[in-house]
């Protein structure tokens, strides 16, 4: 494999393809799962570095005998659990690939994710290459049909930069896609310890704004990831990191950034702000803490302009066209609202917004039913149709009447 010299790896030193990352605490149960994927891979040529978070379960102890059985297996076990960010910088930190991998320890991969994405890499000589991320109930296992990802990596595309897909800015997780080594350590992307949450957030933003060379494979499917009840994970730590994480990321791009890039991180402040699903279920049955809350959303509206407001990017919900038109005029009203400082009307706004919205739902609900069921009518009219013109019905046709003469007889 024709693979470039680093200046962090020894000449000596062998250099595999790719740097497989997990991170994991207790999680004795799922972690198989994911090691076996990754060793089930069709691109041999990786290390696989699992970092033990201070776990107290069996973790540990399946970790070391994965490791006794594949020497690409590299453990690091970390006696007290430090968080996310800090255990995946350790996982950087000895990762020698070319190429940096994350992959969850409750999620798994299909058999072709590293080859596919590595091929794409190499190919297009680029920093960072996005793949389809499948998504599939905790719980039952099942595959739901769609995830918030598939209509921002939706089209295939090579050599971007982020201003030519500005839609990336709302793919705010660090899987389902592949990392030039080189690339994160000469732009010293890391992930911040500023905060406990949300550092994916961080990280995906500053590596794409300062990537060279982007592409988009939605066509290779390099990603299952476990779907669970991250809603109710949510407090009120993890709810001001999020917050903060993200007006860090629009204080940088006002900074730095693109006028149309300016323009988009405006935009999704002004959602995220609008999106309070996660405050309401932090500060349920305590109004005053809840519109305490809100004047702090303050600085994502503040000074926006009509211009901002105007085209709202919500093309990448997977909402019926009467529900993004609703959620548009919710956004305009509640920012325009929350910056005249009335938290009150804006609080009622988002009331008025769930009622709105959970009768649009149904009625999509019920819509989707008439057509499942005039699907299904077409499907039996079609097959009595069959039955009708068959050779055989034809041919059982004097039976039919005999047996009707009988009965009038009787």
């Amino acid at each position: 494999m024709n693979r470039d010299s680093s200046e962090f790896i020894e000449m000596n030193e062998p250099v595999p393809a790719i740097s497989v990352i997990t991170i994991v605490k207790n999680n004795e149960e799922l972690l198989p799962r994911a090691v076996d994927s990754v060793l089930r891979q069709t691109l041999t040529d990786f290390e696989y570095i699992i970092v033990n978070d201070g776990s107290i379960d069996g973790t540990g102890g399946i970790i070391e005998e994965y490791a006794a059985q594949d020497k690409r297996v590299l453990p690091l076990h970390i006696s007290k659990n430090v968080g996310r960010a800090k255990a995946r910088n350790t996982g950087m930190d000895a990762a020698k690939g070319q190429y940096i991998f994350f992959l969850d320890s409750d999620d798994y991969l299909p058999s072709t994710a590293l080859l596919d994405l590595y091929e794409v890499a190499e190919e297009d000589n680029a920093d960072i290459v996005y793949g389809r991320i499948k998504s599939f109930d905790q719980a039952t296992g099942a595959w739901r049909p769609h995830y918030y990802t598939d209509k921002i990596i939706s089209s295939e595309r090579h050599g971007l930069r982020l201003d030519d897909h500005l839609d990336l800015v709302d793919n705010h997780q660090i899987v389902g896609r592949i990392f030039r080594h080189r690339f994160l350590k000469e732009r010293e992307i890391r992930f911040s310890t500023q905060r406990q949450n949300a550092e994916d957030v961080l990280f995906s933003f500053y590596s794409a704004f300062h990537a060279e060379s982007l592409s988009m494979v939605p066509w290779k499917t390099i990603y299952f990831y476990s779907f669970g009840k991250q809603l109710e994970a949510v407090n009120e730590i993890k709810l001001f990191d999020a917050r903060d994480n993200l007006l860090e990321t629009i204080d940088f791009a006002l900074k730095h950034g693109s006028i149309s890039l300016k323009k988009r991180m405006l935009q999704k402040g002004v959602i995220f702000a609008g999106n309070l699903y996660r405050a309401q279920k932090v500060y349920e049955g305590q109004e005053e803490k809840f519109l305490t809350y809100l004047t702090t959303l303050v600085p994502f509206v503040k000074d926006i302009g009509d211009d901002i407001l105007a085209d709202l990017p919500l093309d990448y919900l997977n909402f019926s066209v009467e529900e993004i038109a609703h959620l548009s005029s919710y956004y305009r009203r509640f920012a325009k609202t929350l910056q005249s400082g009335d938290v009150k009307q804006a609080h009622t706004l988002w009331e008025q917004k769930q009622k709105k919205s959970a009768m649009i739902q149904k009625k999509e609900v019920n819509k989707q039913e008439v057509l499942k069921l005039r699907h299904a009518n077409k499907k039996l009219v079609e097959e009595l149709e069959h039955l009708y013109n068959s050779r055989s019905w034809r041919i059982t046709a004097p039976l039919r009447q005999m047996k009707k003469l009988v009965a009038r007889k009787r």
